[in-house]
């Protein structure tokens, strides 16, 4: 067996353990662009600075031993960056690349982590912001579970004195199975209930199942400012870096969670790689505003500047 011939087994094998790892978080992929920038701005050989980085977490380490493995079969940075799977994220290995054909990987890479890191805000202020209802429907639902059978037994009591006519004894037995069976009827809804969340989320792509809670009184705006900002912040940074339009809205479209702003991007994908005009009324759950931002900033050629007005006034928004 040649030297050349065990290195690509060795990639390949590689490449197989390391898909099956989990991606990057949203924490850990800016540390991984700045990792990445100060090797090349260090001069020091890709191979060699890589094999040190990632340290700081078992995803990192492994995306970077993949990149080394794939550096040393003989293959490019940017075709090493593609087979990557689902370690790193599609739009991150895409700027890269970009990044290597046209000499600017540093800026790209340092364009990455201050865009990793607003989407890493925007990821925490939203979990944050869904602290509180949770905090109060636990609690209600605790103290539901405590006080029910307290409750239940005291209304036994009183209907047990009163005249017992047909209505009265319906509601006596209702109250009777409350006070022996409340506690587990709640717990089963509540079981009921996570069982339902966690099929539902089988069945459709939401990457974090957020658009489920919009329902919730205050917190639906903020979910979905949340994910305008996010979607503004992305479409952003691969317009800058000259990515073609159709692709970069079919990128964002991969990365929402709520389904039907991912209908509506690949939608607006499809009109631009026909070469059509954006039809407004086509558009049917971006709100009005973000779209006729986008339309605007088309027209005007200015898309990268209206993008990055739509990121910052749904970000301020959001939080």
């Amino acid at each position: 067996m040649t030297f050349k011939s065990a290195r690509t087994i060795e990639y390949n094998l590689t490449s197989e353990l390391v898909t099956r790892r989990r991606a990057l978080t949203a924490a850990e992929l800016p540390l991984l662009c700045d990792e990445l920038r100060a090797v090349i701005a260090a001069g020091v050989p890709l191979p060699q600075g890589l094999r040190e980085a990632g340290s700081f977490s078992a995803g990192a380490k492994s995306a970077a031993a993949q990149v080394v493995a794939g550096l040393e079969s003989g293959k490019d940075l940017d075709e090493v960056l593609k087979e990557t799977g689902p370690v790193l994220p599609p739009a991150f290995s895409g700027l890269v690349a970009i990044g290597v054909q046209t000499g600017r990987t540093e800026e790209v890479l340092a364009q990455l982590s201050h865009t990793a890191s607003i989407l890493h805000q925007l990821r925490t202020g939203l979990i944050r912001g869904l602290a509180y209802p949770a905090i109060v429907l636990s609690i209600l639902f605790t103290l539901a579970i405590a006080v029910l059978p307290r409750l239940a037994s005291s209304i036994v009591l009183v209907l047990e004195q009163a005249p017992k006519t047909p209505w009265m004894s319906r509601v006596l037995w209702l109250a009777e199975r409350a006070q022996t069976q409340g506690q587990s009827f709640l717990i089963g809804i509540a079981l009921a209930v996570g069982v339902l969340w966690f099929l539902l989320n089988l069945r459709r792509r939401d990457l974090t199942g957020w658009s489920r809670l919009a329902w919730l009184p205050g917190v639906g705006r903020m979910i979905l400012d949340t994910e305008l900002a996010r979607a503004a912040t992305l479409l952003q940074l691969l317009v800058r870096y000259s990515v073609p339009l159709p692709q970069a809205l079919r990128t964002v479209a991969d990365t929402c969670d709520h389904q039907r702003f991912r209908h509506d991007f690949l939608l607006l994908a499809d009109q631009t790689e026909q070469g059509v005009a954006w039809d407004q009324n086509s558009i049917r759950y971006l709100p009005k505003f973000f779209a006729w931002m986008l339309r605007t900033g088309l027209q005007e050629s200015q898309l990268n500047e209206t993008l990055d007005e739509a990121a910052d006034f749904y970000q301020r928004r959001a939080f």
